[in-house]
């Protein structure tokens, strides 16, 4: 019987490896919430919707929940994307309101989000933003909120008495919201805020009323926000393959040996 030497199973098994595809790490930002531990007894957790974790999962990304915690910034180094995930309201003073109306629910994660969002757009990280998360995009960047749509538009379809809704969004040409779905498509919808000034950012998503539905970066391609929830939609991956598709780019040139970082111009 032939005898394979120590070495080369261990070369061939680092050839598989190097061969293996690359599966890009996506931190999805998380909240804090309780969780019933017995049927008598809560427990304080941070997490995600689980939703956001199938999601990613589907697309072959693995995932990391980043806490709302003073430290959560330190992780972003590790990461290769980052996901601003839907939650309670962003804080209306943030973007210069002076009232608060009386059906914003504000967020105690803007803090640690926003930090988060610096050390990523810092790092160079693709970024998505969903729901709050493309709200609070939009802040960062400048811009301001509808605090309540309805007084705002004078209709609810974008979160009909309360539940989860639909509508169809037009997108700009030459983005890559068109690229992945065309022309328009029929979303989900469960807000009852919106863009109002999308500050330095670039609207490319509109609803039927008008109203901005995604956002996008103009000199950072790989930062974008949508208003509805993609991750609710088990039957279209297709945004999240493209965004797990950017991070895995991202995560190949930065596994790279230094003379092909530096022939993709990535500054190490």
């Amino acid at each position: 019987m032939q005898r394979v030497s120590r070495n080369a199973a261990s070369g061939s098994q680092e050839s598989a490896a190097h061969a293996a595809p690359a599966r890009p790490v996506i931190g999805v930002t998380g909240d804090s919430a309780h969780l019933q531990v017995v049927p008598v007894a809560e427990s304080p957790v941070y997490g995600v919707p689980r939703t956001y974790v199938d999601a990613l999962v589907a697309v072959d990304a693995a995932v990391v929940v980043i806490p709302p915690v003073e430290t959560a910034e330190s992780a972003v180094a590790r990461l290769d994307g980052l996901v601003l995930s839907g939650g309670a309201d962003v804080e209306p003073s943030r973007y210069g309101a002076t009232t608060i109306h009386p059906a914003v629910k504000p967020s105690d994660r803007d803090d640690a989000e926003l930090a988060v969002l610096r050390a990523a757009l810092a790092c160079g990280l693709p970024v998505l933003g969903v729901c709050r998360g493309v709200q609070l995009l939009t802040v960062h960047f400048g811009g301001a909120l509808h605090q309540h749509l309805p007084d705002a538009l004078g209709h609810d379809t974008h979160c009909p008495g309360g539940e989860m809704g639909t509508h169809r969004v037009r997108f700009a040409g030459g983005t890559a919201l068109h690229d992945i779905y065309g022309a328009s498509q029929v979303v989900n919808s469960f807000h009852h805020q919106g863009i109002a000034d999308t500050g330095a950012l670039v609207a490319c998503g509109w609803a039927e009323d008008g109203l901005v539905e995604a956002v996008r970066h103009p000199g950072l391609p790989l930062v974008l926000g949508v208003q509805w929830h993609p991750e609710k939609n088990i039957e279209d991956r297709a945004l999240f393959r493209w965004f797990a598709n950017q991070c895995a780019d991202r995560h190949q040139v930065d596994s790279a040996p230094a003379e092909m970082r530096e022939s993709h111009g990535h500054r190490s």
